[in-house]
């Protein structure tokens, strides 16, 4: 028995003939933006405007929410719009910016919004204002345990609300 390497199947070596066409840069936008337009103002989003499922969800819980918690895949920026309109200062409905926060998807991580609902410094004004998180579907083990907790704890709690964009659902 002894090891046998293959062949190569790839390029042919030597030189290739032909002008040498310089290589498309690569750009790292967003699919869940329309057409390629990652800088869509707040403000511009309303009466007949072309846009995804998604913008329109981060749109909602951008207005609506003083804070808002995203636990996005690398591969998909559920949030990508949200940032943006954090960076550009954009009021929400409460007439201050909401404050965006990248989670990763891991075990606790969803602890967050326990802890800053319920800490002792917390501004008692904004006691009735929704504390949001956009999540995907895959997160959902994750975030469990937090969204147990809350429901339990639902009449002294702020309004929370859990976006959570999925694909498709097979139950089993």
């Amino acid at each position: 028995m002894h090891l046998q390497l293959a062949e190569s199947n790839g390029p042919a070596q030597g030189p290739v003939e032909g002008p040498e066409k310089p290589f498309k840069q690569f750009v790292h936008e967003s699919s869940s933006l329309p057409f390629g337009r990652p800088n869509l103002p707040l403000s511009a989003i309303g009466g007949p405007t072309y846009s995804t499922a998604q913008e329109l969800i981060q749109q909602v819980a951008y207005t609506l929410s003083d804070r808002l918690w995203t636990y996005s895949p690398t591969t998909f920026h559920l949030d990508a719009a949200a940032k943006h309109w954090l960076k550009d200062g954009a009021p929400n409905a409460y007439g201050y910016p909401t404050n965006v926060e990248s989670m990763q998807i891991r075990q606790g991580a969803a602890t967050i919004a326990l802890g800053y609902m319920f800490s002792t410094d917390f501004d008692l004004k904004k006691r009735f204002i929704p504390q949001t998180v956009i999540a995907s579907s895959s997160s959902l083990s994750y975030l469990q345990n937090t969204l147990e907790q809350l429901s339990l704890l639902y009449s002294v709690a702020n309004p929370f609300v859990a976006h959570v964009a999925a694909i498709d659902y097979a139950g089993t």
